[in-house]
């Protein structure tokens, strides 16, 4: 009777695992960028988020997605599509002028500022695109906010086309004004790769608009020490980045990167590295950046 007893209890346990590592052998596996990313990740003091995508597999990683991050300047990629889309209506026009005063050229980054300080001047709409876009230019972008009636209305596009994961609700100047203001302009990391893909797949505006941008974003001015530097030369990337530095170390700082990455085979690889809370130097967060880029281009460069 006792070793019967025994006998079924040895049953059961057995079953149960068994079970158990069916459960295991059923959980997806990780990616093979998630301890790669992690390694690198790991000395720079900061918050960093990735995102990318292999366009034409569906292949997709992120990390830390869980968490949102401050755009900087790259909320001037999704206010650039929302422009184009009041072209694309008629509501706007690329060949239209546009008055910007003197009084619309704040202190801060800003090349239009430095060729044209008194301001006073019309400029064409598509003008202020490239500066904006090319150049990452403050003042100019928030010239373009006011076309449109401020930062809600770009926030409110997107919400209309189901893009959940990001909020714009400060211009340039007010940023400037208080430092904690950035973090009201957000986003996942996937999100960038959400509005990269629509992009490229003309989902948000005309494919006559969406080349227009995209030629602004691949003849950038913005930084090529970051997810650029260490790309094959000549490789395709159409790009916006975005950044927040000071010298006070309390105040940490930020240091993005997004794009499109044309891989050899003529395939997409859409990418997003978001630095925020950064306590180390920005030259250590480009670094970085440009680590994570030519490593994940390398792995979808050598998969079949």
């Amino acid at each position: 009777m006792q070793k019967n007893i025994l006998f079924l209890l040895f049953v059961l346990n057995l079953n149960i695992l068994l079970a158990q590592t069916e459960t295991i052998l059923l959980l997806p596996k990780p990616h093979a960028l998630k301890a790669k990313v992690e390694q690198k990740v790991l000395p720079l003091k900061a918050k960093v988020g990735v995102a990318c995508m292999h366009l034409e597999t569906g292949d997709t990683f992120t990390f830390n997605n869980e968490y949102s991050f401050a755009m900087q300047s790259v909320y001037k990629f999704p206010q650039a599509i929302a422009i184009l889309s009041e072209v694309d209506k008629g509501n706007l026009s690329l060949n239209q002028g546009v008055f910007v005063s003197k009084e619309e050229m704040h202190d801060t980054w800003s090349p239009l500022r430095t060729e044209y300080p008194e301001g006073n001047m019309e400029f064409s709409l598509a003008d202020l695109l490239r500066y904006t876009v090319s150049k990452s230019d403050n003042n100019t972008c928030d010239v373009l906010f006011r076309l449109v009636g401020g930062p809600q209305f770009v926030n409110q596009y997107f919400m209309e086309r189901n893009i959940t994961g990001m909020q714009i609700q400060n211009t340039e100047d007010e940023m400037h004004q208080d430092w904690n203001l950035q973090y009201t302009n957000y986003c996942y990391p996937y999100t960038q790769i959400e509005l990269l893909k629509g992009l490229l797949q003309a989902k948000f505006i005309s494919d006559s608009s969406s080349k227009y941008l995209l030629n602004l974003m691949t003849n950038s001015d913005n930084s090529a020490n970051r997810i650029k530097k260490n790309l094959p030369k000549g490789t395709p990337f159409a790009h916006k980045t975005g950044t927040a530095v000071s010298g006070n170390k309390e105040l940490k700082g930020t240091v993005n990167d997004i794009g499109i990455i044309t891989l050899p085979d003529g395939s997409h690889l859409l990418i997003a590295i978001l630095i925020n809370q950064l306590e180390d130097s920005m030259e250590k967060a480009e670094a970085l950046e440009a680590q994570l880029g030519k490593m994940i281009y390398d792995y979808y460069c050598s998969r079949k």
